[in-house]
């Protein structure tokens, strides 16, 4: 995974820069979905809290 600095983005004032980060932010994101779908499904205890949760309407 590539890492940029703040200094990397601000040398060159193309747009090239903006999108190879919106392109690792999409190919991230599409990792942690797939990451996500692997997972098992939540308890039921975990459902009811937040069907219960105190900011809900009554």
């Amino acid at each position: 995974m590539t890492t940029h600095h703040a200094a990397d983005l601000t040398a060159d004032p193309s747009p090239a820069p903006i999108e190879r980060l919106d392109e690792e932010i999409i190919a991230l994101l599409a990792r942690r979905r797939a990451m996500a779908q692997e997972l098992p499904p939540p308890s039921r205890a975990r459902a009811v809290m937040v069907l219960c949760h105190p900011s809900r309407p009554s």
